[in-house]
């Protein structure tokens, strides 16, 4: 009996840290690495100091498309992704699961959701690349 109460006491505290860890964004990470300016500003001066869809860049660029969803800058989310969408065989899978999310989730705040749709194919075509 006692080691199923410590199993379940040990389920019910890792749960409970798996969902405080929720509340951490990727972002507040990276930009804790500075105080002298802003997370945003920091993150798109590390962006312009790597070489463009390296493996560094797409790093920084995941912490930037965080960062704009996470304030719900959803406008300046589809203008840094949509430049990307048309690259989508050059980058990871899992890259373009996480900007067809992002994107898909800003349409339908600022466009029409129609223009959402085609994104669903797409991001099962990546997610079938990456198994």
């Amino acid at each position: 009996m006692n080691r199923y109460i410590a199993f379940f006491a040990l389920y019910f505290l890792s749960q409970q840290a798996a969902l405080g860890a929720e509340h951490i964004s990727d972002h507040e990470t990276y930009c804790a690495q500075t105080t002298s300016i802003s997370c945003i500003d920091f993150i798109n001066k590390r962006l312009s100091e790597k070489e463009y869809l390296s493996h560094d860049w797409l790093k920084i660029k995941s912490y930037q498309l965080d960062y704009l969803y996470d304030f719900q800058k959803f406008q300046q989310l589809v203008v840094e992704i949509e430049p990307l969408l048309a690259e989508q065989s050059k980058l990871p899978p899992i890259f373009c699961a996480q900007l067809n999310f992002y994107y898909a989730k800003s349409l339908q705040v600022v466009g029409p959701e129609a223009k959402a749709e085609p994104l669903r194919e797409s991001n099962r075509s990546a997610t079938r690349r990456s198994l």
